[in-house]
């Protein structure tokens, strides 16, 4: 094992060690994407010489935790990835993408709407249902992806401009959002028909209890 993806990960996202040597821990993660098989490894090479290293030595080489798939890390990866390198972010998030894979493979065998909680490096998925690697997933696309984030009653958006128009709908116990983002030649922010100052692509929205909330956002592409 010369490379874990979860050391790799959380090495860029914590924001404890120096940025360039973050950043080259995520070069070198990168080599852990085996784009034939769609999948992102969490380790390699995987542990083959019959010592124990925990349960993981219990898989054979390539299985789950052990030189497989564990879409867990591959969220935090993706993450990571998305404060140094979005267009790297988004090359990733497409790679395991289950509704992408079910399109040109036949080794995946699993549901095209279900993320798989582990993929074997032979490209077969496994533990479709049972995962919390979804809900993650869920969080990094809309948090890190999307740019869209909560903090102190402050709905925050950062619109990603590498990605084409889009729109997200937010329903939660206290609030209800839809949300536009468009790419043209201006910038405006708009909230319940009303224009709204902001600065350097970040935009708030102040929320009520029990409110629903109509945001446009016009970004000009990078």
């Amino acid at each position: 094992c010369k490379i874990d993806l979860i050391s790799q990960a959380f090495a860029a996202i914590c924001d404890g060690c120096d940025k360039e040597k973050a950043a080259k821990s995520l070069v070198f993660a990168m080599t852990l994407a085996d784009k034939d098989n769609n999948l992102v490894k969490l380790l390699a090479p995987p542990f083959n010489d019959k010592k124990y290293y925990g349960y993981i030595s219990n898989y054979p080489e390539g299985v789950r935790e052990n030189g497989g798939q564990y879409t867990h890390s591959v969220a935090w990866f993706i993450k990571a990835l998305a404060k140094y390198d979005m267009e790297k972010a988004i090359e990733i998030l497409n790679l395991i993408n289950p509704i992408n894979i079910s399109k040109t493979s036949l080794k995946y065998k699993n549901e095209p709407f279900v993320l798989s909680g582990d993929v074997y490096m032979t490209g077969e998925g496994g533990w479709s249902w049972y995962s919390g690697s979804s809900s993650w997933m869920y969080k990094v696309i809309l948090n890190d992806i999307l740019g869209i984030n909560f903090n102190n009653n402050k709905l925050i958006i950062k619109p990603n401009k590498l990605l084409n128009d889009y729109k997200v709908q937010l329903k939660f116990d206290n609030f209800s959002a839809n949300i536009k983002i468009v790419i043209s030649d201006n910038d405006s922010f708009i909230v319940d028909n009303k224009a709204i100052n902001f600065t350097d692509n970040l935009y708030f929205v102040d929320l009520a209890d029990n409110q629903h909330y109509e945001v446009i956002i016009n970004v000009k592409k990078q």
